[in-house]
């Protein structure tokens, strides 16, 4: 058995550690080595004590064994010695009892079996007279020794004493004429498998492995079927083989046979024939005979059929560590395909009744319905410090003065065991706390080579498509709706629906809200991180751009740009850029989304800046202010999905007839400029058309009745639009329509009651009667918490006197812990505004929390204006969920009745709302 590497840290503060070897047998081998002590060997092998030595007693003729025998003592946990008749006179043996009780001592690690002899063989020794007829054949071997010259009589003695020691310390017998040999072995294993498993249980302090076994308990309790089949499964780095190795080890003993098969991905990598040898290692391991004795497998289908023949009556425990496809489950652990309508492993059962299969992998698509599936969990936070504080300091807490800083590099890891103790490793060296600082903001950015090379490892499993798939998402669309993202990406080419679910089956993605794609910051980051290699070979250039600086100096370039395939920035605050020449050489350019705030230099000659080109290869455009009054006359995308320019200078989109077909959302929200959009047929499969604040907008061409897939049609604010088309007939899948604010718009539609799908229309603040909308029940939601008699009753009271309809779910009687009722959640999604008061005890509420995530997605999908009242309470703690919202998540996470995904959509929208400008109210 390979040696097992573990991510999860020791609470102890000094454990001793494993050893290479878990066993050193020692045995004359002219009177044991072919019966009894093979039989041993055989059994502790079968018993998963597999890393036993046992030296070929030929070798010991040769003088080079030596040091070899002596180190793999040192490297023993345990010994067996053997003591037979003649064992004694072998020099070899008297050099290995002297070397053992060296090492080991009295520290209860020997076992010592007489075999066909009493004890008294060896207690005799310790007499200081023995007459002649009581002196024992150890006795006597050892005065024989003596008369050799090369023997001194300290070395004599050492031996002497070895054998008093061993004997007196621990024995066992095995009578010549009254012991059944194989109950004995049997017996002997079964306590030294407790007492082997307890030295592996140097890792009993495993930060959070308690609870993370409970789990794993609990699937082999669920399973149905006489063989246990358990896939554990999760990112990488996140401690599944560590969990895997700690289950071997505490229930080994409980099986007649047990392998476990380490690196199973790098054995089949590295080897040719990665699959054979597998097979004869669990062979090896369970049956105890030696690799040579399968010789006779030469391929794959031979070994598969040997397991099955030699293994179906044993029951075994095996644990195959880091499979990554399904031909290595197959080769060893046998298939789970369907035949005839029945499992295959219920037609030719490989392992014998009770076994348990135990499969670790980061790709749970590998395991189907037969395993019992299991997710390792990330840490907790508190478990997560308390790691990194043991890999930092050797204690449980962190030093005052470096707490702060230990609870952000454990935010920054993510709770991932991998992260924290690579992290700990590296800051551990820093000598201060402003070095700590430093590298702590290197980190959040770089992420260190060890991690990204772990977590790598999926990602060069997958194909190119899906590979581009990851990087699109890790360095554009992270937060982006699934259902919005699915048509951008297919523009381009690749069968994202099936890549997607096949990132999430690989550990890389997560879907959020049952709709947001997500992946953890360090995959992010990793994603990153493979571009920046890519750009920094020979001749290489980025792909993707996510950083304004590199955006700036790239701008710069004329050349070679080509290979830019996606613009992602977010300029934080005011930046002046200069004409965007470069634009027109990134042909290649599929995405460009600009957030944020900047303004253009202006020409030499006083000019307003212009766009020269745009990438017809475009698929995806978002640009907030995007700054120009038109596009390029030679801009013409037709593989265009979505078009989002918030706060645009546009006039009109093209001048010139352009066919987009593709073209599915198209959000000018607070164009003040934009006019008019002449001819829908061109957009034939729009789905969304988002004109709100539009004031320069007069009338709707009649054509937009030709949008027969036209789901949203928002023209709130639009305060010069004049008229409708006269009939709505064709929108048979419109079912929003917001005129709110449309002060000269006067009539409707007459047939705009016709809509069989249309459920909300808004006409409140236009030239029409009120009455006429139907579905908005308010114009703000009021989030709150301990609140009312403070500040929420005032802002109520303020609003009322406004004439500002508003809605809070204190009219509501919800007991603590029950469900939002649905009613509340509808509400939310038909308000204009929400205002969230974030208070101390916010974030403790269940209530207040399922709220907030209604009321973000709300603000993503329906435009939902959201105002946060920072009410006695930092908005950096809200945006970090520190302090107050640190400890709320705490109790959130003890909570067995809470689930760890809910959990964190709660977090992500707390994150989003902190990071929105709001009110700051109250001392902090």
């Amino acid at each position: 058995m390979e040696k097992i590497t573990n991510s999860y840290h020791s609470s102890s503060s000094s454990p001793r550690r494993r050893k290479k070897y878990d066993v050193f047998l020692s045995y004359r081998g002219e009177d044991t080595g072919l019966t009894f002590t093979s039989h041993l060997y055989g059994a502790l092998r079968r018993k998963g004590i597999s890393n036993t030595y046992m030296d070929v007693e030929e070798l010991k003729k040769g003088k080079d064994i030596e040091p070899q025998l002596m180190n793999a003592i040192e490297n023993s946990d345990y010994a067996i010695i053997v003591l037979s008749k003649k064992y004694a006179t072998s020099t070899w043996c008297l050099k290995e009892v002297a070397k053992i009780v060296e090492c080991m001592g009295d520290s209860g690690r020997i076992r010592t079996i007489f075999y066909h002899l009493g004890s008294h063989h060896a207690r005799l020794l310790k007499s200081a007279a023995v007459e002649k007829q009581q002196k024992s054949c150890f006795w006597q071997a050892l005065e024989k020794h003596a008369e050799d010259p090369s023997h001194s009589e300290e070395l004599i003695s050492s031996w002497k004493n070895a054998l008093v020691t061993v004997a007196f310390q621990y024995d066992l017998l095995v009578e010549k004429k009254h012991t059944n040999e194989e109950k004995f072995i049997e017996d002997f294993i079964a306590e030294l498998s407790r007492k082997v498993g307890a030295s592996t249980k140097t890792l009993d302090g495993l930060v959070g492995i308690t609870s993370r076994i409970s789990q794993l308990n609990s699937c082999v309790l669920r399973s149905s079927t006489d063989i246990c089949f358990i896939g554990i499964h999760g990112v990488g780095g996140i401690g599944k083989s560590t969990l895997a190795t700690y289950y071997f080890n505490e229930v080994g003993a409980d099986f007649d046979g047990r392998s476990f098969l380490s690196n199973v991905k790098e054995t089949c990598e590295r080897k040719e024939n990665g699959l054979v040898d597998l097979q004869k290692q669990l062979l090896s391991d369970i049956l105890g005979e030696k690799g040579g004795s399968f010789s006779e497998i030469g391929h794959v289908d031979s070994g598969k059929n040997m397991i099955k023949s030699r293994l179906c009556n044993i029951k075994v425990l095996v644990v195959l560590d880091d499979v990554s496809k399904l031909e290595q489950l197959d080769a060893i652990a046998g298939s789970h395909e369907k035949k005839n309508g029945l499992d295959h492993d219920e037609l030719d059962k490989w392992f014998g009744p009770g076994s348990r299969i135990i499969v670790t992998t980061r790709y749970k698509d590998l395991l189907n319905e037969k395993y019992e599936k299991y997710e390792v969990e990330h840490l907790s936070f508190s478990e997560a410090l308390e790691l990194f504080s043991l890999k930092s300091f050797g204690s449980k807490e962190p030093p005052d003065e470096y707490k702060e800083l230990s609870e952000q590099a454990v935010r920054c890891a993510e709770y991932l065991p991998l992260a924290l103790n690579v992290f700990a490793s590296l800051l551990r060296s820093k000598k201060n706390v402003n070095e700590w600082t430093e590298a702590l903001t290197r980190l959040e950015n770089y992420p260190a080579k060890e991690i990204v090379d772990k977590l790598k490892i999926s990602y060069d499993d997958l194909d190119a498509t899906d590979q581009r798939i990851f990087l699109d998402i890790a360095c554009s669309f992270k937060g982006h709706d699934r259902d919005d993202i699915i048509p951008i990406l297919d523009s381009c080419g690749f069968n994202s629906k099936h890549g997607i679910d096949y990132l999430v089956g690989r550990s890389l993605l997560e879907i959020r809200y049952g709709k947001i794609l997500w992946m953890r910051d360090l995959l992010q980051q990793m994603g990153r991180d493979i571009v920046r290699r890519e750009s920094s070979k020979p001749g290489g250039r980025p792909s993707r751009i996510w950083d304004v600086n590199e955006l700036k100096r790239i701008l710069g370039k004329k050349t070679g740009l080509e290979k830019v395939e996606a613009i992602v920035v977010n300029f934080e605050k005011e930046s002046r850029m200069s004409r965007f020449v470069a634009l027109s050489n990134m042909e290649d350019l599929r995405l460009l989304k600009i957030h944020g705030s900047f303004a253009f230099q202006a020409e030499t000659d006083g000019s307003t800046p212009t766009l020269d080109s745009l990438s017809n290869d475009l698929k995806f455009l978002e640009w907030d202010g995007f700054p120009f009054t038109k596009f390029p006359a030679s801009f013409e995308p037709y593989g265009l999905v979505e078009l989002k320019l918030i706060e645009s200078n546009l006039q009109q989109l093209w001048n010139n007839y352009i066919e987009l077909p593709n073209l599915k959302v198209i959000d000018l929200k607070d164009s003040k400029y934009f006019r008019t959009f002449k001819d829908f047929s061109v957009v034939p499969n729009l789905e969304r058309l988002i004109l709100k604040g539009c004031i320069e907008l007069l009338e709707i061409d009649p054509s937009i009745t030709l949008l027969e897939w036209l789901t949203i049609l928002n023209l709130e604010n639009c305060t010069s639009l004049k008229k409708l088309p006269p009939s709505m007939k064709g929108l048979n899948s419109l079912e929003c329509v917001n005129l709110y604010g449309c002060r000269k718009l006067c009539h409707l539609p007459e047939d705009i009651g016709d809509l069989r799908n249309l459920k909300e229309l808004d006409v409140r603040e236009s030239g029409m009667d009120p009455a006429l909308s139907k579905m908005k029940d308010c114009d703000v939601f009021l989030s709150f918490r301990d609140t009312r008699h403070a500040l929420t009753d005032h802002l109520r009271c303020a609003l009322h006197r406004k004439g500002i309809c508003y809605f809070n779910d204190a009219d509501f009687d919800i007991e603590r812990g029950q469900l939002i009722p649905q009613a509340i959640m509808d509400v939310i999604q038909r308000s204009r505004i929400s205002v969230v008061v974030l208070s101390e005890n916010y974030a403790f509420s269940r209530r207040c929390l399922r709220e907030l995530w209604k009321i973000v997605e709300c603000m993503d999908k329906s435009g939902l204006d959201v105002v946060p009242i920072f009410y006695h309470v930092n908005q950096s703690d809200v945006r970090n969920l520190d302090g107050c919202f640190r400890d709320a998540f705490e109790n959130h996470k003890n909570n067995p009745m809470l689930h760890f995904e809910e959990v964190e959509t709660w977090k992500d929208a707390l994150k989003r709302v902190g990071n929105l400008p709001g009110w700051t109210l109250g001392d902090m």
